[in-house]
């Protein structure tokens, strides 16, 4: 094969994959899954929002900038440290989270959110941890996503407007940054499994069922974590299906199963586990895989897409 015959191929494919139609319901669920969670854990940090961020807690401004890069810096570092100002700041990101639910002009309210996420995370570090980094993620993946034609307040309006449904086809690649972080959870967390020897020898889950702050949300029989061969086989299960995952959601005759077994399995430690919303956030994530690209592009080419065919302009 000549160089410029595979640099074509490469190209084309880059293109497919970047470019391929997708479903804008799907936007729409992910938008309104995302700021649902979103507003939770904005409504969990309001419950003691002083005292997590305010100059008289355990974090004050000063000590803050000692246990984060020098670089990192957050808005609170210019506003005056009041208790007025917090919670100013604090209701104004409640609002764009709302609005982004809502779906009144998502992408402005998607900027915000992750500007908010941003500001409070970088003001107490000490408090958040990789879920929080994956919500700060998403908030500025979903700035990309055109989530208002559907399920939204644009939506509602156009319907009493009497206006024509707009394109139900969109190009995909805002929603493949939601896949790629997704999968790269999923290869994060497998790889530090793989390297673990608690893990390669069976036995990592009993440790896990003994981590009191974090096992036994909800009731589990004793004889699953009392028992030898019960630990061996739910920690090499866990070593087995966690680094498939993200192999399995690529391909499409697999992904089905990989989504079934993702969703099992988040549900699982959702059950078991005091992670909050980790679980839910990952589930949100692979909305996006539920896509099936391939059988899409001859019907939206024919025009068959719930709206006309997709014009230039719909790539956004």
């Amino acid at each position: 094969m000549k160089a410029t015959e595979f640099g074509a191929r490469v190209g084309r494919a880059w293109n497919e994959f970047l470019f391929a139609p997708f479903d804008l319901r799907l936007a729409a669920w992910l938008r309104i899954g995302f700021a649902l969670l979103t507003l939770i854990n904005f409504g969990v940090l309001g419950l003691d929002l002083e005292f997590w961020f305010g100059s008289t807690g355990p974090m004050p401004l000063d000590a803050s900038r000692e246990v984060i890069d020098s670089s990192s810096h957050t808005i609170f570092e210019i506003l005056p440290q009041t208790a007025t100002v917090l919670w100013i700041c604090y209701s104004l990101a409640v609002i764009h989270t709302v609005l982004l639910l809502l779906g009144f002009f998502p992408r402005f309210q998607a900027f915000w959110v992750f500007f908010w996420l941003w500001q409070f995370q970088h003001r107490n570090m000490m408090i958040f941890d990789g879920e929080d980094q994956l919500f700060r993620l998403f908030a500025f993946f979903m700035i990309f996503l055109p989530t208002h034609r559907f399920d939204s307040v644009h939506a509602w309006w156009r319907e009493r407007q009497n206006q024509p449904e707009p394109t139900r086809f969109g190009t995909a690649w805002a929603f493949r940054l939601f896949q790629i972080q997704t999968t790269l959870v999923y290869v994060g967390a497998a790889w530090s499994k793989l390297m673990g020897s608690e893990w390669r020898d069976g036995i990592a889950m009993w440790y896990i069922s003994r981590l009191d702050d974090a096992w036994g949300k909800f009731p589990l029989p004793d004889f699953l974590f009392d028992s030898l061969p019960w630990i061996h086989l739910l920690t090499w299960a866990t070593l087995v299906v966690e680094p498939l995952l993200p192999l399995g959601l690529w391909f499409p005759r697999t992904r089905w199963l990989a989504l079934g077994a993702a969703v099992l399995f988040h549900l699982s430690l959702e059950y078991t586990m005091n992670l909050f919303l980790f679980h839910w956030l990952m589930l949100v994530g692979l909305i996006p895989f539920v896509a099936t690209f391939g059988k899409h592009r001859e019907r939206v080419l024919r025009g068959e897409n719930g709206g006309g065919v997709m014009r230039a302009g719909d790539r956004t």
